[in-house]
């Protein structure tokens, strides 16, 4: 999967997982957990690399986010920090096992799909394409 498409994933993964807590729905038992605590971490660990947009993102949904620079800064973050690219890849993966998350995931996704500054627009739409008939190459993630 393209970085920026991982990025959006799981951009919209985290940002779902926050809503469906504090509507106090539950996401799913073992992968929700995990869900949860990979989403806390990377909310961490992006405060080290870049507060405002883990600030940002705490705050939805009582504030707004900026899918699209949202998702370019992630993946900028995760050029630079290899643990932090790591957790988004797995928060990517789990997010795409959670049903309750594809609108979420399916709006970070879009807005990635209308960024003028994507520079490989078609390879980024087969990543897409695929996520969403679930031939995504992060079933069996190689970590570096």
């Amino acid at each position: 999967m393209e970085p920026l498409v991982t990025a959006a994933v799981a951009l919209g993964t985290v940002i779902g997982t926050k809503a469906l807590e504090k509507t106090g729905e539950k996401i799913g038992e073992k992968i929700g957990e995990t869900l949860c605590e990979k989403s806390k971490q990377l909310l961490t660990d992006l405060k080290q690399d870049n507060l405002s947009l883990a600030t940002t993102i705490e705050g939805f949904p009582n504030q707004p986010v900026d899918y699209s620079k949202a998702i370019l800064a992630l993946q900028s973050a995760a050029e630079q920090n290899s643990k932090l690219r790591q957790n988004l890849e797995i928060i990517a993966q789990l997010g795409q096992q959670k049903p309750k998350l594809a609108p979420y995931i399916q709006e970070a996704v879009t807005h990635l799909n209308s960024n003028p500054a994507v520079i490989n627009n078609d390879k980024v739409a087969d990543s897409i394409k695929n996520l969403f008939q679930g031939n995504n190459t992060l079933n069996n993630p190689t970590f570096n």
